[in-house]
């Protein structure tokens, strides 16, 4: 399973693949992860159906995550977008373009957990 992360700061993607690969140990998942410190960077070369997952955080420098995941739903209605953010402001906004989750910073393992592929499951199931 192909994962995206996409956030400016590097300590931040690396505690969400920290937990990302936590949750593939323990359920034997095979998942790979693709770093990314913007949305330019991703849109840059960007591959429809590639990954099962993108946790995309709103607040970066240049184009915001909000941004980046309407150029995404352009070509791809089938990925899966987790928003992350320090904000509720834009939970609506990401819920119109088919968000699979809004997490608000600083994220706990459960909620990734929760989150890791795509799919939301219900508080209690890992």
């Amino acid at each position: 399973m192909n994962i995206a992360l996409v956030d400016d700061d590097a300590a931040d993607r690396l505690g969400l693949e920290q937990m990302l690969a936590e949750y593939a140990r323990i359920h034997q998942l095979d998942m790979s992860f693709a770093r990314f410190s913007s949305g330019e960077d991703l849109l840059r070369g960007y591959v429809p159906f590639r990954y099962a997952v993108i946790f995309l955080d709103i607040f970066m420098d240049g184009v915001s995550g909000i941004d980046t995941a309407k150029s995404i739903r352009e070509v791809d209605d089938s990925t899966s977008l987790v928003f992350l953010t320090t904000s509720e402001a834009f939970r609506p906004e990401a819920f119109s373009l088919f968000a699979t989750s809004y997490l608000i910073k600083p994220c706990v393992k459960e909620q990734v957990f929760r989150r890791a592929t795509g799919t939301v499951l219900p508080d209690g199931w890992n």
